[in-house]
């Protein structure tokens, strides 16, 4: 239960920083990595880890694989949902 709530609790950060902090639609798992608003998200397993948490709770819709997001084509990228 506590990686589960760990897990949670990443992805509702990660959200928060997505809708608030992040200058982009699309998000793919380097940003996330890269530029992330946690320590622990700084791994790819762990990035896309909280990013399909957050598919799964409709906060992110995966698209096609090959999906232009900033003059690259990408194997794995999402669109950010803004639930207003």
């Amino acid at each position: 239960a506590a990686t589960l709530s760990a897990e949670l609790a990443d992805a509702e950060t990660l959200r928060v920083w997505l809708l608030e902090c992040f200058p982009h639609d699309e998000v793919v798992t380097r940003d996330v990595q890269n530029g992330g608003p946690i320590r622990r998200l700084r791994t790819s397993s762990s990035a896309r880890a909280a990013l399909l948490v957050l598919e799964k709770h409709g906060w992110l819709v995966k698209l096609e694989p090959g999906a232009l997001v900033r003059g690259v084509n990408r194997k794995e990228s999402w669109r950010i949902v803004s639930k207003d």
